[in-house]
């Protein structure tokens, strides 16, 4: 069974599996969870798109580009591999690796 719980005051929607009542909320095994005050929002399980109703991967963003600010990028796993643009000289593309960079 599934449930939808709107908490107004603490500003959060929860989509979860467990009993209602107050055990069942803001766990951090809900399927979905949404903080509208800044807080953690996850979807677990499953793909998620923007731009599509069938996303293939992870994150599938169809019909539009992914726009990073700079200063900031994408990061690896390993936080030492990234590639980003940095504040100073924003038209430049900067790729960090430990080991070896294959290009």
């Amino acid at each position: 069974m599934s449930n939808i719980i709107v908490s107004p005051t603490s500003g959060v929607i929860e989509f979860n599996t467990g009993s209602a009542g107050s055990s069942s909320f803001m766990t951090s095994t809900a399927p979905i969870r949404l903080d509208a005050t800044g807080g953690n929002v996850w979807f677990t399980g499953s793909n998620v798109g923007i731009g599509t109703t069938n996303p293939s991967t992870r994150l599938h963003v169809a019909g539009g580009n992914i726009l990073v600010d700079s200063q900031y990028g994408i990061r690896f796993n390993d936080a030492n591999t990234r590639i980003y643009t940095n504040a100073e000289t924003p038209e430049d593309l900067i790729i960090e690796a430990d080991q070896d960079l294959l290009l």
